[in-house]
């Protein structure tokens, strides 16, 4: 038996049940005729929303994920100029108080968790690409999303914490769906 979630935990999936599983019915990695085009144009879309957060985040060393979409946009044919052409989103969660960022990491690690699901249905179909971005962690993505949940146990224990780390989840998520969904 597994033990119960942390109160902050419980809070987050409650606070992004319904946008998350409206962006799950939504994403294009769902369609059952998803090709190499339409991970590539998803990716992109992606990468132009991640890298300004992640920049957002940590302005002295760059997170990795958006470097894991780069390896798959490269890899799948296009040239380090068209890369770094994607438009880039402006419209970003506010995160300045450590539990707004524990609320935007829960729906970055979250989406990591869920890649490496995706990334196991999707590579048998799509052999031609990288899916670094998919791929995550590796072996090592569901010890690192337990020691999330343990430093977001320990950390965000208020119910003040609590309440802004689920605002910046549902805010990460509604600035997700609008420029990778919405304005795709």
């Amino acid at each position: 038996m597994s033990p119960s979630p942390s109160p902050a935990l419980a809070a987050l999936r409650d606070a992004t049940r319904d946008l998350h599983a409206e962006l799950d019915r939504r994403s294009p990695l769902g369609d059952d005729d998803l090709d190499d085009r339409a991970y590539l144009d998803h990716a992109g879309r992606i990468l132009g929303w991640l890298e300004p957060l992640e920049a957002a985040l940590r302005a002295d060393a760059r997170l990795v994920k958006s470097a894991w979409l780069e390896s798959d946009l490269l890899a799948g044919g296009m040239s380090r100029a068209q890369v770094e052409a994607l438009p880039r989103c402006a419209d970003l969660p506010n995160a300045t108080r450590a539990a707004e960022v524990f609320g935007v990491a829960y729906v970055m690690e979250g989406a990591t968790l869920g890649g490496a699901y995706l990334y196991k249905r999707l590579a048998p179909r799509l052999p031609g690409l990288l899916l670094q971005w998919l791929r995550g962690y590796g072996q090592a993505t569901g010890v690192r999303w337990q020691e999330f949940l343990e430093q977001l146990a320990r950390q965000i224990d208020s119910p003040e914490a609590i309440g802004l780390a689920q605002d910046a989840a549902q805010a990460t998520f509604l600035s997700f769906r609008r420029w990778v969904l919405d304005e795709a």
